[in-house]
């Protein structure tokens, strides 16, 4: 079964409370034998990934800003004993092999400011915001 893959869109819906059910669901039956919940997950790679985010834009913002070559980013993101790692660094790691033109934009644009922190939260689905 294609691992990463299968973590890439572990990661994708475990960051979403309503998808996170399909996953454990998926595990619980697959320890039980049936492993048609895994497979719908890989299927779901396909028709979710290249749809949620513009890699290229993506990849140029990331590469120009604070992309280290000399960083291992596919060890430091998948440690040892990790169950998920972050699967999205695997693709984060394979420019160390070049094919993307890296132009790092000013250095005084790489360097954090400041910080502003805002705190939201939804105190029911019919009340509005409110700022905590």
């Amino acid at each position: 079964m294609g691992s990463t893959l299968l973590k890439v869109i572990l990661f994708m819906q475990l960051t979403h409370r309503s998808s996170s059910a399909q996953v454990f669901d998926a595990f619980v039956a697959a320890e039980k034998g049936n492993y048609s919940g895994l497979a719908y997950l890989l299927v779901a790679y396909d028709m979710m990934w290249f749809h949620a985010m513009n890699f290229g834009e993506n990849v140029s913002k990331v590469l120009s800003a604070d992309y280290d070559p000399d960083r291992d980013y596919e060890a430091k993101m998948d440690p040892p004993g990790s169950i998920i790692g972050s699967p999205v660094g695997e693709y984060l790691g394979a420019f160390k092999y070049g094919g993307w033109p890296i132009k790092p934009i000013a250095e005084e644009y790489r360097k954090l400011r400041h910080i502003t922190l805002i705190c939201q939260t939804l105190q029911s689905f019919t009340e509005k915001n409110v700022n905590v």
